[in-house]
């Protein structure tokens, strides 16, 4: 069992995990205040700093530290999202290349860990499932893995693919992915765009924990539907969000209702054939809830 189902099931063990968590948390915030005051024309402190207090729930303080690094280096516009995720600014229609390429060039090494051990990460499996649903046993198929990180997905694409193609924006996160050796290729690219250049290529688009990273769907799903043969299927995870539309959180991530998720996949000529409410993950002992959708092209 992970530490995650452990704690989940002993509530002294929780009680622990999160104790320890808080202490580790307060003695990283130290470190870096201490740092970003001894180098106060280093940007990347103030950074690491607000970056920090966002995660413990400290806002203004984040804020503040976010600005003195965006003072610093105003080309920084992942610095302006993360201002924006904390309500200080107008949300972004999706987060910028270098914010995604950022945070998980940063997360690359430690990014399977954290996910399957300690937040009991469930997207892979959750779409896999929905893919046998979906399509039975049907193999041979031409399947692009859209952010596919570190290959995560691909264990469970390989035995279906005739030809395996994996896009990400983060490099760090490429060349693990390149070391499992399930892929057929492997690109460093922004997917809408990659995907506007192959038209009709593929049977199957995966997209796990990836439109969390747009608010608005409309331009990623038509460039999703234009990659698709016609029949073909797109798979993918959001965050959950009440009420309507899609909203920033302060995660950096965005969240998507039900309701405007159907009303994109039909601006983009996709039929849903699935719309499950899941829950992803867990994070800071709490369960992240999202939607696990399946998608239709089309017959041309």
């Amino acid at each position: 069992m992970t530490p995650a189902h452990l704690a989940a099931g002993d509530p002294v063990a929780a009680a622990f995990a999160r104790l320890k968590r808080d202490e580790a948390q307060s003695a990283g915030i130290a470190a870096a205040e201490q740092r970003a005051k001894a180098a106060p024309q280093d940007a990347g402190a103030w950074l690491k700093l607000g970056t920090l207090l966002a995660r413990a729930g400290r806002k203004a303080a984040a804020l503040e530290a976010f600005h003195r690094c965006l003072a610093l280096a105003p080309e920084r516009d992942e610095v302006r999202h993360l201002i924006a995720a904390l309500g200080g600014g107008a949300a972004p229609a999706r987060a910028s290349d270098a914010y995604v390429a950022n945070v998980f060039d940063g997360m690359a090494e430690r990014f399977d860990e954290t996910l399957v051990t300690f937040l009991d990460y469930r997207a892979p499996m959750l779409l896999a499932e929905l893919a046998k649903r979906r399509l039975g046993d049907r193999r041979m198929l031409d399947i692009v893995d859209l952010g596919c990180g570190t290959g995560l997905m691909a264990p469970y694409l390989r035995p279906r693919a005739r030809q395996l193609v994996g896009i990400d924006l983060s490099g760090e996160m490429l060349k693990r992915a390149a070391a499992r050796g399930s892929y057929d290729a492997l690109h460093q690219a922004e997917i809408g765009t990659w995907l506007g250049a192959h038209p009709t290529a593929f049977d199957l688009a995966v997209a796990a924990d990836v439109f969390c990273y747009f608010g608005e769907l409309d331009a990623v799903l038509a460039a999703v539907a234009s990659a698709l043969k016609p029949g073909g299927l797109l798979l993918f995870t959001v965050e959950m969000k009440a009420g309507d539309g899609w909203s920033l959180a302060a995660s950096g991530r965005y969240t998507h209702t039900e309701g405007y998720l159907r009303r994109a996949a039909a601006g983009a000529h996709l039929g849903v054939c699935e719309l499950e409410a899941v829950s992803l993950r867990t994070e800071n002992g709490a369960a992240v809830e999202g939607y696990a959708v399946a998608l239709a092209a089309g017959r041309r």
